[in-house]
Protein backbone atom coordinates (compact mmCIF):
# COMPACT_ATOMS: atom_id res chain seq x y z
CA UNK A 1 0.00 0.00 0.00
CA UNK A 2 1.72 3.23 -1.11
CA UNK A 3 0.34 5.36 1.75
CA UNK A 4 1.57 2.89 4.36
CA UNK A 5 5.03 2.80 2.76
CA UNK A 6 5.23 6.59 2.60
CA UNK A 7 4.15 6.95 6.23
CA UNK A 8 6.65 4.32 7.41
CA UNK A 9 9.40 6.21 5.59
CA UNK A 10 8.30 9.63 6.85
CA UNK A 11 7.67 11.12 3.41
CA UNK A 12 5.20 13.95 4.02
CA UNK A 13 4.96 15.28 0.48
CA UNK A 14 4.22 11.84 -0.90
CA UNK A 15 1.61 11.29 1.80
CA UNK A 16 -0.18 14.49 0.80
CA UNK A 17 -0.06 13.56 -2.87
CA UNK A 18 -1.55 10.16 -2.17
CA UNK A 19 -4.28 11.60 0.04
CA UNK A 20 -5.10 14.22 -2.59
CA UNK A 21 -5.46 11.39 -5.08
CA UNK A 22 -7.99 9.57 -2.94
CA UNK A 23 -5.96 7.28 -0.70
CA UNK A 24 -7.99 6.26 2.36
CA UNK A 25 -6.23 7.65 5.41
CA UNK A 26 -7.51 4.94 7.78
CA UNK A 27 -7.09 1.96 5.49
CA UNK A 28 -4.95 -0.86 6.87
CA UNK A 29 -2.54 -3.04 4.95
CA UNK A 30 0.27 -5.54 5.30
CA UNK A 31 0.49 -8.71 7.34
CA UNK A 32 -0.11 -6.80 10.58
CA UNK A 33 -2.93 -4.60 9.25
CA UNK A 34 -1.11 -1.35 10.01
CA UNK A 35 -2.63 2.00 9.15
CA UNK A 36 -0.53 4.92 7.96
CA UNK A 37 -0.71 6.43 11.45
CA UNK A 38 0.41 3.16 13.01
CA UNK A 39 3.34 2.90 10.63
CA UNK A 40 4.42 6.48 11.33
CA UNK A 41 4.07 5.98 15.09
CA UNK A 42 6.04 2.73 15.02
CA UNK A 43 8.90 4.39 13.17
CA UNK A 44 8.94 7.57 15.23
CA UNK A 45 8.00 10.04 12.49
CA UNK A 46 6.62 12.79 14.69
CA UNK A 47 5.82 15.26 11.91
CA UNK A 48 3.96 12.59 9.95
CA UNK A 49 1.97 11.54 13.01
CA UNK A 50 0.98 15.15 13.66
CA UNK A 51 0.01 15.65 10.02
CA UNK A 52 -2.05 12.46 9.80
CA UNK A 53 -3.90 13.27 13.01
CA UNK A 54 -4.72 16.72 11.65
CA UNK A 55 -6.01 15.09 8.46
CA UNK A 56 -8.39 12.84 10.41
CA UNK A 57 -6.46 9.64 11.05
CA UNK A 58 -8.05 7.56 13.82
CA UNK A 59 -5.82 7.80 16.87
CA UNK A 60 -6.80 4.35 18.12
CA UNK A 61 -6.78 2.37 14.86
CA UNK A 62 -5.67 -1.15 15.75
CA UNK A 63 -3.51 -3.74 14.06
CA UNK A 64 -4.41 -7.37 13.55
CA UNK A 65 -2.95 -8.05 17.01
CA UNK A 66 -4.93 -5.09 18.44
CA UNK A 67 -1.96 -2.76 18.91
CA UNK A 68 -2.79 0.94 18.80
CA UNK A 69 -0.43 3.64 17.47
CA UNK A 70 0.19 4.68 21.09
CA UNK A 71 1.24 1.18 22.08
CA UNK A 72 3.50 0.89 19.03
CA UNK A 73 5.19 4.21 19.78
CA UNK A 74 5.53 3.51 23.50
CA UNK A 75 7.22 0.17 22.91
CA UNK A 76 9.81 1.85 20.70
CA UNK A 77 10.46 4.78 23.02
CA UNK A 78 9.18 7.51 20.72
CA UNK A 79 8.37 10.09 23.39
CA UNK A 80 7.37 12.91 21.03
CA UNK A 81 4.95 10.64 19.19
CA UNK A 82 3.54 9.42 22.49
CA UNK A 83 2.96 13.03 23.54
CA UNK A 84 1.11 13.80 20.29
CA UNK A 85 -1.12 10.76 20.62
CA UNK A 86 -1.91 11.57 24.24
CA UNK A 87 -2.87 15.10 23.17
CA UNK A 88 -5.11 13.53 20.51
CA UNK A 89 -6.92 11.61 23.29
CA UNK A 90 -5.63 8.19 22.30
CA UNK A 91 -6.81 5.48 24.66
CA UNK A 92 -4.08 5.35 27.25
CA UNK A 93 -4.82 1.91 28.67
CA UNK A 94 -6.07 0.09 25.56
CA UNK A 95 -4.46 -3.35 25.41
CA UNK A 96 -3.31 -5.52 22.56
CA UNK A 97 -4.33 -9.14 22.08
CA UNK A 98 -1.96 -10.24 24.85
CA UNK A 99 -3.17 -7.68 27.38
CA UNK A 100 -0.17 -5.38 26.97
CA UNK A 101 -0.80 -1.68 27.63
CA UNK A 102 1.40 1.17 26.35
CA UNK A 103 2.75 1.58 29.89
CA UNK A 104 3.67 -2.10 30.17
CA UNK A 105 5.36 -1.97 26.77
CA UNK A 106 7.42 1.10 27.73
CA UNK A 107 8.36 -0.34 31.13
CA UNK A 108 9.41 -3.64 29.58
CA UNK A 109 11.53 -1.92 26.94
CA UNK A 110 13.14 0.46 29.43
CA UNK A 111 11.96 3.84 28.18
CA UNK A 112 11.70 5.96 31.32
CA UNK A 113 10.62 9.23 29.59
CA UNK A 114 7.74 7.39 27.93
CA UNK A 115 6.78 5.71 31.21
CA UNK A 116 6.72 9.13 32.89
CA UNK A 117 4.64 10.68 30.09
CA UNK A 118 2.08 7.90 30.26
CA UNK A 119 1.86 8.02 34.03
CA UNK A 120 1.47 11.80 33.96
CA UNK A 121 -1.37 11.34 31.48
CA UNK A 122 -3.18 8.97 33.82
CA UNK A 123 -2.08 5.52 32.70
CA UNK A 124 -3.00 2.82 35.21
CA UNK A 125 0.23 1.56 36.84
CA UNK A 126 -1.57 -1.57 37.99
CA UNK A 127 -3.14 -2.67 34.69
CA UNK A 128 -2.02 -6.26 34.37
CA UNK A 129 -1.62 -9.00 31.82
CA UNK A 130 -3.97 -11.99 31.89
CA UNK A 131 -1.44 -13.82 34.07
CA UNK A 132 -1.50 -11.01 36.66
CA UNK A 133 1.76 -9.27 35.74
CA UNK A 134 1.74 -5.50 36.10
CA UNK A 135 4.28 -3.04 34.62
CA UNK A 136 6.20 -3.30 37.91
CA UNK A 137 6.94 -6.95 37.12
CA UNK A 138 8.42 -5.92 33.76
CA UNK A 139 10.65 -3.34 35.46
CA UNK A 140 11.72 -5.77 38.19
CA UNK A 141 12.51 -8.57 35.76
CA UNK A 142 14.75 -6.31 33.67
CA UNK A 143 16.31 -4.50 36.65
CA UNK A 144 15.01 -1.08 35.62
CA UNK A 145 15.20 0.64 38.98
CA UNK A 146 14.20 4.16 37.92
CA UNK A 147 11.18 2.85 36.05
CA UNK A 148 10.15 0.82 39.08
CA UNK A 149 10.55 3.92 41.23
CA UNK A 150 8.40 5.98 38.85
CA UNK A 151 5.70 3.30 38.87
CA UNK A 152 5.71 3.04 42.66
CA UNK A 153 5.58 6.83 43.02
CA UNK A 154 2.41 6.83 40.92
CA UNK A 155 0.65 4.12 42.87
CA UNK A 156 1.93 0.81 41.53
CA UNK A 157 1.25 -1.94 44.05
CA UNK A 158 4.34 -3.75 45.27
CA UNK A 159 2.21 -6.46 46.88
CA UNK A 160 0.62 -7.86 43.71
CA UNK A 161 1.23 -11.42 42.54
CA UNK A 162 0.71 -13.41 39.39
CA UNK A 163 -1.56 -16.43 39.11
CA UNK A 164 1.56 -18.56 39.52
CA UNK A 165 2.24 -16.71 42.80
CA UNK A 166 5.27 -14.75 41.65
CA UNK A 167 5.66 -11.25 43.11
CA UNK A 168 7.78 -8.31 41.96
CA UNK A 169 10.17 -9.09 44.80
CA UNK A 170 10.51 -12.78 43.91
CA UNK A 171 11.25 -11.80 40.31
CA UNK A 172 13.76 -9.16 41.41
CA UNK A 173 15.63 -11.59 43.67
CA UNK A 174 16.06 -13.93 40.72
CA UNK A 175 16.93 -11.42 38.01
CA UNK A 176 17.77 -7.99 39.41
CA UNK A 177 20.37 -6.39 41.64
CA UNK A 178 20.35 -5.25 45.25
CA UNK A 179 19.03 -1.71 44.53
CA UNK A 180 15.86 -3.10 42.95
CA UNK A 181 15.34 -5.56 45.77
CA UNK A 182 15.82 -2.79 48.35
CA UNK A 183 13.41 -0.47 46.52
CA UNK A 184 10.70 -3.11 46.42
CA UNK A 185 11.18 -4.15 50.04
CA UNK A 186 10.92 -0.50 51.12
CA UNK A 187 7.65 -0.29 49.17
CA UNK A 188 6.26 -3.26 51.09
CA UNK A 189 6.87 -6.02 48.57
CA UNK A 190 6.90 -9.56 49.89
CA UNK A 191 8.02 -12.96 48.74
CA UNK A 192 5.29 -15.46 47.84
CA UNK A 193 3.76 -17.01 50.93
CA UNK A 194 4.81 -20.51 49.86
CA UNK A 195 8.49 -19.54 49.40
CA UNK A 196 11.10 -20.40 52.07
CA UNK A 197 11.42 -16.75 53.10
CA UNK A 198 7.85 -15.70 52.33
CA UNK A 199 6.22 -13.39 54.82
Amino acid sequence: MPLLIAAAAGRLEEIDRLLDNGAAINASSGKNALTALGAAALNGHTAVVKHLLAKGAREDARTETLETPLLLAAGKGHRDVVDLLIEAHAGIDITDRNGVTPLYAAARAGFLPVVEALLDAGANPNANLPNGESPLFAAAERDRVEIARALLDMGALATVHTYSHETPLSIARKKAGAPMVALLEKAGARMPVDSPDGR
